[in-house]
């Protein structure tokens, strides 16, 4: 078994990435999914996150928490701290849960998509680690056309992650995702043929 780290900052298409793995047959843990379903589900989490934001970080849907996610990110994307509190309190209990989900795999390669590889992981715990990175005004463009983000809101979500070229410089692979869906399909099969060739 191959187990793949899939990481690049907001707006650099490592979702798209994650969905031509699952395209070829190969299953991806998404940790911005996995985090968001525990953060409402998780009571541990839940008390944690009151205690450090208040209780404005949950409002009261349908007798369940749901998380004020536009409150939360108005915190920690400008200030380091809340956001190592935020990371903290919730990637443990992510990491538990895909250390959970590898176990019910069979697959010859799994893949854990995440923005935090290289900033709260142990990345050597990867066979292999991926870059997928585009230029900034590529990425804020993106962000803004699925989320109606303001371009500050977004370089400030940018400048909470790890610089894409100190992040190319810890990567196995790196994705150039400045073009279209084509060339970084066919960037990504060329890319794939090397990690079955390296697995058999």
């Amino acid at each position: 078994m191959i187990l793949i780290g899939l990481t690049g900052g907001i707006g650099s298409g490592k979702s798209t990435v994650a969905a031509l793995f699952e395209k070829n047959g190969y299953p991806v843990y998404n940790s911005d999914q996995r985090a968001s379903f525990l953060m409402e589900s998780n009571e541990t989490i839940i008390q944690k996150l009151k205690f450090y934001f208040g209780d404005k970080v949950y409002c009261e849907f349908e007798e369940k928490q749901q998380l004020n996610r536009a409150y939360l990110s108005s915190i920690v994307f400008k200030d380091p701290f809340y956001l190592s509190l935020l990371n903290a309190s919730v990637h443990p209990f992510v990491y538990a849960d895909f250390q959970s989900w590898c176990q019910r795999q069979s697959s010859e390669i799994l893949v854990k998509e995440s923005a935090l590889i290289f900033e709260n992981e142990n990345f050597e715990k990867f066979d292999y680690t991926i870059l997928v990175k585009a230029k900034e005004q590529t990425r804020i463009s993106r962000v803004q056309q699925r989320s109606g983000l303001e371009p500050q809101e977004i370089i400030d979500r940018m400048n909470a992650q790890i610089n894409p070229e100190v992040a190319k410089d810890l990567a196995d692979y790196v994705l150039d995702n400045d073009g279209d869906l084509d060339e970084l399909e066919a960037e990504f099969k060329l890319m794939l043929q090397r990690l079955k060739l390296l697995k058999s």
